[in-house]
């Protein structure tokens, strides 16, 4: 109750004059009554009315005339002198009250505008940092149903009354009530101390995006921070005396701007003692913009109706098409590459099994390719490793063309995956790049897609304006990477005349977070798959679990959130990108709808489980681990074949052991699994329609959860 009157009084008291001054009067009657009553109590001993109750005494003495002057006949006259002279004098310090209260409230009111006035919040979303995005990012938070009665606390080394501005004024009034804006450093114990972290419910650490050592900074914050909760929590039982039950972990965003930093962070646990307390998600702005246009395609909005970004493999790519994607990137800069690479994650299709002239082929084009490719292969160095590489470049007179083979494979170990990578050197502005972007567009096998994404944003809208007539002619589409607003595009996109419809922009400054996290549905469905599905046991066939009611279905989802929890980071991102192909395996076998999911053929589900067994190959080369060599796959075979059995083999503690330092003996051609590895890429191919159903019987909750903006 005190904490409402404080945050009430604080907001209305900072609004303006007269709301000032209301609450002046309010005090100086307040003061007023308590003043007058303390001063009538010597003479209330004198007034006879049979009460022994002060309140009665008073309301006797002022409504009855003949016993007031009776009283004041028979006062003695020093008495009364006395009372006059405390009046007196009381109404001085009355007035030297008021100054001071009056000084003090106006410098709580410079502490509040200031942002150093703590208030004791729980159930709250903290965001530590101030950047473009955090105002519609606040706004996703108070809109959304799912944070209905929670707050929102930014702690920025801004001035206060600056972001609150920015992030309160687009926001209704009612909403605005829930923003609190607190001036600290995000590396001050302090300051984090002042955010109540403990009773959070959940956090984003955004960082300065113009500090150089951003990634860094972060890191530290979420250190002081888990340091700071787990202070909290301890003395928080220690104080209720109750030690025995857990702590609910809270869910902790933290933003790279490096997606190698990222990378990392996809791949490496937190200690025991951090998973504790917190929850982590490591966010980077180019990977979830790469989501965006890849998985949810979501482009902008055209009244109330959605257009959406083109879906890399058009319709679809089935097991009979003669066509391959090519995804030609112009630009390595951090989006550019982190759009090839997410790709990279995605581009998997049934076509290739037994056809590599049907993989999918990933080119990017930069003047100076030279220094960004040796970067680039260094950086993903285990995927070169068994892989060739296309180069060409068109610096002189005429092109020239190379393949760089594997560097440390060859033969049945190398060509894993079902995706090429080529690097072109030269001015992609140039009449021989248009030469070649005129031969790709004319190949009828080949469906080409462009990805403009420059460090120049004017660059980018040149270079996508002014490609060869055919990519436009064609309507092949064109992603052009524009940080600040894509509102041209969208004017061209919709022009009368159509030129421009195959032009799209991406990579504005807006928050792609996915605040009701439903992209994690699949994710954490097919986690559930893994650890529970026995494919020698029918009541878990497909045939069966399609068969569930909303009971079971209840029951296996929180099961999932569970198990979620306690999975590892690089795992629950395994999950993730396997999570993101669905719909493009559904798409490959005619189905572009997910709606429309239905049950598999046996050879619908062999031959998407190549197609499996092809992308998580790319996602672990991707994300660092490497073929085992000679030497380390000759260890594995002999500990295989002492715990051998009809499917395989069991234990395979050599193997494990090998897993954790990242080097995965299961990075092989399909053909050289055994078949009870086999069994878990059919199995989760199989399975598909329970995960669309679950995914259904899940977005029920998020239909009265929606975000209304």
């Amino acid at each position: 109750m005190w904490q409402k009157l404080r945050i009430s009084f604080d907001r209305s008291f900072t609004k303006g004059v007269w709301k000032q001054a209301a609450w002046f009067a309010l005090f100086f009657f307040i003061f007023f009554i308590i003043f007058s009553f303390v001063a009538m109590l010597p003479v209330l001993r004198d007034v006879d009315d049979g009460s022994t109750n002060s309140f009665e005494r008073i309301f006797y003495l002022l409504s009855s005339k003949h016993n007031y002057r009776a009283l004041l006949k028979g006062s003695n006259l020093f008495r009364w002198s006395f009372y006059t002279f405390v009046m007196i004098l009381g109404s001085v310090v009355f007035g030297g009250m008021v100054s001071i209260i009056s000084n003090m409230l106006n410098r709580h009111v410079s502490r509040y505008l200031e942002g150093n006035v703590t208030y004791k919040l729980k159930n709250h979303v903290v965001i530590v940092g101030y950047d473009i995005v955090v105002p519609e990012l606040v706004k996703q938070i108070l809109s959304y149903k799912g944070y209905e009665g929670s707050q929102v606390l930014i702690l920025s080394d801004l001035p206060s009354q600056t972001v609150r501005k920015k992030v309160c004024s687009p926001l209704d009034k009612k909403i605005q009530e829930r923003c609190f804006v607190y001036y600290g450093k995000q590396d001050s114990k302090d300051d984090l101390s002042r955010l109540n972290l403990s009773l959070a419910r959940r956090i984003f650490i955004k960082g300065n995006t113009e500090d150089k050592n951003h990634d860094s900074a972060n890191i530290k914050t979420l250190q002081m921070m888990v340091n700071i909760i787990k202070e909290e929590r301890g003395k928080s039982k220690q104080h209720s005396g109750d030690t025995s039950k857990p702590a609910s972990r809270i869910p902790v965003t933290v933003d790279f701007n490096d997606p190698a930093t990222f990378s990392v962070f996809q791949v490496t646990d937190l200690s025991d003692d951090w998973r504790t307390h917190i929850s982590l998600t490591p966010y980077n702005f180019h990977e979830d913009w790469a989501r965006q246009v890849f998985v949810n395609r979501k482009c902008y909005k055209n009244g109330k109706d959605w257009v959406y970004y083109p879906a890399l493999d058009g319709e679809g790519i089935t097991a009979t098409s003669d066509k391959h994607v090519h995804l030609v990137v112009i630009g390595m800069s951090q989006t550019g590459i982190t759009m090839g690479i997410q790709a990279a994650q995605i581009l998997h299709f049934p076509n290739s099994i037994g056809h590599p002239e049907n993989n999918s082929r990933i080119t990017f084009v930069d003047k100076d390719m030279e220094d960004h490719a040796k970067n680039f292969r260094h950086r993903f160095k285990h995927l070169f490793e068994t892989e060739e590489t296309i180069w060409t470049d068109i610096t002189g007179n005429q092109p020239i063309t190379k393949t760089w083979p594997p560097e440390a494979f060859d033969g049945r170990q190398s060509r894993l995956i079902d995706v090429n990578f080529a690097f072109v050197n030269g001015d992609p502005e140039s009449s021989e790049f248009d030469k070649l972007l005129t031969e790709w567009a004319n190949d009828e096998h080949t469906i080409l897609r462009i990805i403009v994404a420059t460090d120049d944003n004017k660059r980018n809208m040149s270079t996508g304006l002014y490609l060869p007539s055919i990519i436009y002619d064609k309507n092949i589409p064109v992603f052009i990477q524009q940080e600040t607003s894509g509102f041209l595009l969208r004017l061209l996109h919709r022009s009368d005349n159509g030129k421009y419809s195959n032009l799209y922009s991406f990579g504005t400054k807006e928050p792609t977070y996915d605040i009701s996290e439903r992209s994690l549905i699949l994710a954490k469905s097919l986690n559930y798959l893994y650890c529970h599905v026995d494919p020698s046991n029918p009541e878990w066939s497909m045939e069966s679990m399609s068969h569930w009611d909303n009971e079971k279905m209840e029951e296996a989802w929180n099961d999932a959130e569970e198990l979620w929890q306690n999975l590892s980071i690089a795992n629950q991102w395994s999950n993730i990108y396997c999570a993101y192909n669905i719909t493009v395996k559904l798409r490959s076998l005619g189905i572009t709808n997910i709606s429309d999911c239905r049950l598999l053929t046996d050879e619908e589900t062999d031959i998407l489980g190549k197609v499996e067994h092809n992308r998580w190959t790319t996602e672990k080369l991707l994300m660092g681990f490497r073929k085992p060599t000679a030497q380390e796959q000759e260890n594995i075979d002999k500990d295989d074949a002492l715990n051998m059995t009809d499917h395989g083999p069991v234990k395979r503690k050599v193997f494990r052991d090998l897993k954790k330092r990242y080097i995965h003996g299961d990075i092989c051609l399909y053909d050289d699994l055994y078949e009870n590895e086999k069994d878990y890429d059919k199995l989760i191919v199989a399975h598909i329609p329970w995960i669309v159903k679950m995914y259904h019987f899940i977005l029920k909750r998020f239909a009265s959860d929606s975000i209304t903006s």
